[in-house]
């Protein structure tokens, strides 16, 4: 489980964030002018009824942050909101993708 100071509450609302589509998931991330990350995750009633698979979904992209918060570079606010296809996908590779959109995006250090 993340720290309470690296989750982004339920209220808070990225203005203008640049925006990556992936087929796993959608990430939205700004500047937050703070000296860590802050992250948060969606996954909605149209990705799967069942509390018990968006919660697994959830889950693996959690963890995946929390190995590589340090790795992260810091200052920024990062909204996941979880697809479909996310649910048959395994951690590795999951991961994987993740972690190559990341380099992409310029935001691992």
């Amino acid at each position: 489980m993340l720290k309470r100071k690296y989750r982004l509450s339920a209220r808070s609302r990225l203005q203008n964030p640049s925006v990556v589509h992936t087929p796993f998931f959608t990430m939205r991330y700004i500047k937050n002018n703070l000296l860590y990350s802050r992250f948060g995750f969606i996954v909605s009633k149209k990705v799967d009824k069942r509390a018990v698979v968006r919660n697994t979904v959830k889950r693996k992209v959690r963890l995946f942050v929390e190995n590589m918060r340090e790795k992260i570079v810091s200052g920024y606010d990062l909204l996941f909101s979880l697809k479909k296809s996310a649910i048959n996908e395994d951690f590795t590779s999951l991961s994987n993708y993740m972690e190559n959109i990341f380099r992409k995006e310029k935001l691992l250090t």
